[in-house]
This record gives C-alpha cells, structure tokens and sequence, in this order.
C-alpha cells in the first residue's frame, strides 16, 4: 500500500465517531474493590477531550524544603540539596554537546529548562510501541519544580496528546536516556499519526552519568545514579518496566490504582532528573569541592575538564587562568587518588616525583 492511500486512511479513521473509553470488568476485580475507571483525583480533562488529562504539580518549594506533593512518601529522606536555588552555569565540561550548542550562541537560561520523560506501551521502541504518558518539568528562580504530566486513556486520542507533547518540548529539553528512547517514540508516532515531529535542542543526562559513574556501578540507570550519588531513595515505587501492563490492564478492566502508582513514578522519574542535572552543574562549577560528595570518579571528571578546555582553546575562547589553575589542579588530585592516566599525563608534563611520593 503507498504511502498516499495510508494516510488517506488514518485520515478517514479519525473523522469515525469514536468509541468510549473501556468500562471497568466488574468480574476482574474482588467484589468489594470500589472501581472508577475515568475518575482521576487531581486530574483535569485536555481541551475538553475525555481521554486526555492533565495535572500540574509543584514538587519542591525552596530550599530546604523538599517535596510538597500528593506523593510525598514516594522519597524516604529526600536530601536538601535537591531543592536549593539552581545553578546558573550549564555543565559544559561534562556535556559536549551542549558545549557546542551553545557556542553556535543557543541562549540558555534555567527558566528555559524543560525537564521530559515518557512512560510507554513497551521498551522496545518498535513501530507498534505508542507514549501513553508524559512529563514536562520547570524550574523557577527558587528552584522549585513544576511538574506538568499528561496522560493518554485511550488510542484514539494519541494525535491530540502528541500535539500537546509538542507544544511543551520547548527551550533546552533535558532527558535521560531520551536521545536514543524518548525522542524517538515521539518522532515515530509523529510520523504515524501524520504529524511533523518537533525539533529542539535536547541534552541527554545519561552520557556524562555513565561516565562519571560507571567504573562504580554495575548499572547506571537514572535510579541507580539518584541512589548512589545523590542518596535518594524512592519507596512503594512502582518500576518502569510494569508501566506498559499497567496501562493496558487499565485498558481492560478500567482499574487505574496501578496506573497512578505509574504516574507517581513518572513525577519521581522528573524530580530525579532535576536533581542529576544540579549534581552535574556543581560538578562541573566545582569540580575539587564537590567529586567526593558525589561519590563521582575524580580521573574521569579531571580528564573531561581538561579536553573542555582545550575544546575551548580550539574554538578561539582561551580559558581564564582560574579555569586552566582548576584543570591542573583536578588533574593532581586525580593522580593522588590512584588514577594511572591521571598519573602519567601528571609525571610526563609536571612533576616526575609526584607519583613517587603520593603515598607519603
């Protein structure tokens, strides 16, 4: 069939009167388990569309105050740097792209982060895969977060929730793994439904994570970096690999306790985001007072700042001398702590004695 003929297709399915959204299965459920399977507490319906909602939540409200949320027990002891004012300074030296963005002169400001995951129908990424949920995070001046989630009950309205996913993914789209997952199942049922898939500039958290952490961890999902750098740990959270059952399940039997459970996870997913894109600014700000706090590798970040600047120096923008005193700094630090490139590129270039003499 060419390309034409489906689309005319698509075209004339949407103009079909729609059916209604799946009604509970009384049957599948115990007898004394109260059901509702289109009342969602706190959720607004899209434009007057039945089978889209939306919800804004604000997660953090300044400094040292953590999260004030309907899912608040989703954190056992959030820590309160997760909530502190925003770093101004985008981690340049540990995210060449963004490097290279915004020296072509993209303007970049914290008010124009936009924080972004999806929750799917499978893991995959293949064509029959579809975005039932997504989550759009803002960050104000005091570092609160504004969490924007919109939920898709049913497939006849993937269009319109593709549409309101494009009119939010706007400024500097943070993501993690969303390069290589996220955006493409955007672009894929862009292209399915007929739509032009958005553009934007997009900075993936998951490179400079698996960089800086993976000599540690086994894994470096974005749960393991919040638990192991950043000491936070989510309790009663549903894992993301269920959310497709619990969707479709929903689908089936108009039980939405499991699909709330998944969108706390995704709100959880957002907050976690926000709080590996702060480590990183300050890592990368500060590198020599802020690595052990981290737990981050000293010989990987020391590396990455150097090759910055000389990316910098390549570019015509000379580093300022406390930028350059910092690299070599970071680079005799690593060397100290045992790092053997670190060591060599100290020995051959600085001080033959220091590799000598570091356990003294």
């Amino acid at each position: 069939m060419k390309l034409k003929e489906r689309l005319r297709l698509i075209h004339a399915a949407r103009e079909q009167p729609r059916p209604p959204l799946v009604q509970p299965c009384p049957s599948a459920l115990p007898d004394d388990t109260p059901v509702d399977g289109t009342a969602f507490e706190g959720w607004q319906t899209v434009d007057g569309c039945a089978g889209l909602l939306s919800r804004t939540v604000t997660v953090g409200a300044g400094e040292g105050e953590g999260p004030r949320d309907a899912e608040r027990g989703l954190w056992t002891v959030p820590p309160e740097a997760l909530f502190r004012p925003p770093v101004s300074e985008p981690p340049r030296a540990l995210l060449p792209d963004l490097d290279r963005l915004l020296a072509e002169g993209f303007p970049f400001s914290t008010s124009r982060l936009t924080f972004f995951d999806l929750e799917t129908t499978g893991l995959s990424g293949g064509a029959g895969t579809l975005a039932f949920l997504a989550a759009f995070g803002t960050v104000d001046g005091r570092g609160a977060l504004s969490v924007t989630q919109v939920l898709l009950l049913d497939y006849p309205d993937e269009a319109r929730f593709l549409q309101k996913c494009a009119e939010r993914l706007t400024g500097l789209v943070i993501s993690y793994n969303g390069k290589s997952f996220d955006s493409q199942i955007i672009k894929n049922r862009c292209v399915m439904n007929a739509q032009t898939p958005p553009e934007y500039a997009h900075a993936d958290l998951v490179y400079p994570a698996r960089y800086l952490w993976k000599r540690t961890l086994f894994s470096c999902g974005q749960k393991d970096i919040e638990e192991y750098a950043l000491g936070i740990r989510r309790t009663d959270d549903l894992p993301g690999r269920d959310a497709p059952d619990a969707w479709l399940s929903f689908l089936r039997t108009g039980d939405n306790r499991r699909l709330l459970r998944v969108c706390a996870h995704n709100l959880a997913d957002i907050a976690g985001l926000y709080a590996v894109w702060d480590a990183l600014c300050r890592l990368s700000a500060r590198p020599l007072e802020t690595w052990r706090g981290y737990h981050a590798d000293i010989e990987r970040l020391a590396l990455r700042y150097r090759v910055y600047l000389k990316r910098s120096c390549r570019r015509g923008c000379p580093a300022p001398l406390e930028s350059e005193e910092r690299a070599l700094r970071l680079l005799e630090t690593a060397a100290l702590e045992g790092g053997e490139v670190a060591a060599l590129l100290w020995k051959r270039r600085y001080d033959p004695q220091l590799v000598e003499n570091r356990g003294r």
